[in-house]
């Protein structure tokens, strides 16, 4: 199977994200039902992905999957509300995971190593961080319930994510530390009428993270109303509610539907880089006219932070 796609997002303040994406994957490579992902993407986020899926069983009860990834993307740094550098951010590694599948496919276990490094370097902007090149080689743990009618504009259903990374000095790391990120999206419909709920909650357990690595708040429906990834630090959490509402049937392939929604927001991170943010809780909120789209999700919002700052978002795809 040969897909495309594309991404863009902007939050009309600097912030601008584009992408060109292309997906290979090849099914049934042998009798137990191997698949070879492979996906690629081109912009100012540049990404490789290739993983070979190998089930042990025909139930896929258990499964090996190595894999390499190459990602380059842009990130802000930022003091108070005003963003003062941006640098290129290159993290690579080769792995293998250990997992398996569970409740007909709606779950999945993962365990795994990796060997991994990520580079920074200043773009544009004041040098208030400095570039690094660190080996981050280290263990992951992953498990997934996924039971919603669509990842980006859910009717019905639920997910829930948690992830594990914890570098090893060990394996050559350069930093020692374990970070546990859990992530819930729940959603109900009633006729047109449907409400989407949302947690996150990130911990270092009082380690240091590397800043690029830190947790991240901001942007559209993650803090509405201020700039993407404004906020970083090494504990987060987050909560959301969304209304929308079904305004039109959109005709296959062109899509599902458009809507026209609402969100209220309030998060915190902790444990910042003193000079550059102030830990406490904010608040968020935006309208939005959103649509379901065979070019994937598509959004033009406002969003208003709890101190006054507004921010206009456009959102097209999956940057």
């Amino acid at each position: 199977f040969l897909s495309f796609g594309l991404g863009f997002t902007t939050d009309f303040a600097g912030d601008n994200r584009f992408g060109l994406r292309s997906t290979y994957r090849r099914t049934w490579l042998n009798a137990l039902g191997g698949e070879w992902l492979t996906s690629v993407q081109i912009g100012n986020e540049l990404e490789l992905f290739s993983e070979l899926y190998q089930p042990l069983r025909l139930d896929r009860a258990g499964f090996v999957a190595p894999y390499l990834r190459i990602r380059r993307s842009p990130i802000s740094v930022f003091r108070d509300s005003q963003r003062i550098a941006r640098y290129d951010l290159t993290r690579s590694a080769i792995g293998l995971d250990l997992g398996s599948t569970l409740f007909g496919e709606r779950a999945e276990l993962r365990f795994g190593a990796s060997l991994g490094n990520a580079d920074t370097a200043l773009d544009t902007g004041e040098p208030s961080l400095p570039e690094v090149n660190y080996n981050e080689s280290g263990l992951g743990a992953s498990s997934r319930w996924d039971t919603l009618d669509s990842r980006y504009v859910p009717r019905d259903g639920t997910r829930l994510d948690l992830n594990l990374f914890s570098p090893q000095s060990a394996m050559g790391a350069d930093h020692n530390y374990d970070r546990l990120s859990i992530s819930w999206t729940g959603a109900r419909s009633s006729g047109k009428n449907t409400l989407v709920g949302r947690a996150r909650f990130g911990s270092s357990f009082g380690n240091d993270m590397p800043y690029y690595d830190q947790f991240s708040l901001g942007g559209f429906l993650e803090l509405s109303g201020y700039a993407n990834e404004q906020f970083r630090g090494n504990e987060v959490a987050f909560g959301g509610l969304i209304y929308y509402r079904q305004l039109a049937t959109l005709t296959p392939p062109l899509g599902r539907g458009v809507y026209l929604g609402g969100s209220l927001e309030v998060g915190s991170v902790r444990d910042t880089i003193d000079r550059l943010t102030e830990s406490k809780t904010r608040f968020g909120s935006s309208i939005f006219l959103g649509a379901d789209t065979w070019l994937g999700p598509a959004y033009l919002g406002l969003g208003i932070g709890g101190e006054g700052d507004s921010t206009a978002y456009f959102l097209l795809g999956r940057p």
